[in-house]
């Protein structure tokens, strides 16, 4: 991951949130940067990471989570929920998640052919529709260097 200023993440959490609500960007903005100081594979909620100056109504704290989840995909970060899968257990706020970063190098191995045929979600890539089939071996190929890394 590349190395991201305080400014250029104000930026991008002012870009995704799209107002100038200081309670929602600074509450973004610093469980963001928190998230990006954890040592990969840590295990947390948004909720312990939001800190005691900040309110704690449950439809401020879905839409915090639900900002917080979008500005670290934008940063590759992903918050891996999936241990929760199928799982009825509370708000969304409350799930632990486990940090996981997709190295710029994963990323921009995408080829450009697929890059309109993929998306990533929990750390891995997925086909969003049934590809081409002149697409479907360049895929496989491309699984399978992700997983050897």
């Amino acid at each position: 991951m590349k190395i991201i200023t305080d400014e250029g993440l104000k930026k991008i959490v002012e870009e995704t949130i799209g107002n100038n609500d200081p309670l929602f960007n600074d509450s973004v903005f610093d469980i963001v940067r928190k998230i990006i100081k954890l040592p990969e594979g840590t295990e947390i909620t948004v909720n312990q990471l939001l800190g005691d100056i900040y309110p704690r109504d449950t439809n401020f704290m879905f839409e915090v989570d639900n900002f917080v989840a979008k500005v670290c995909e934008k940063l590759n970060i992903i918050l891996d929920k999936s241990k929760h899968d199928g799982q009825d257990i509370g708000l969304p706020f409350n799930i632990s998640f486990i940090k996981k970063t997709l190295s710029d190098e994963i990323v921009n191995s995408i080829p450009e052919t697929l890059k309109d045929f993929v998306y990533i979600y929990n750390g891995n890539i997925y086909a969003k529709q049934k590809l081409p089939i002149e697409l479907e071996k360049e895929f496989e190929e491309l699984i399978k260097k992700i997983n050897k890394d």
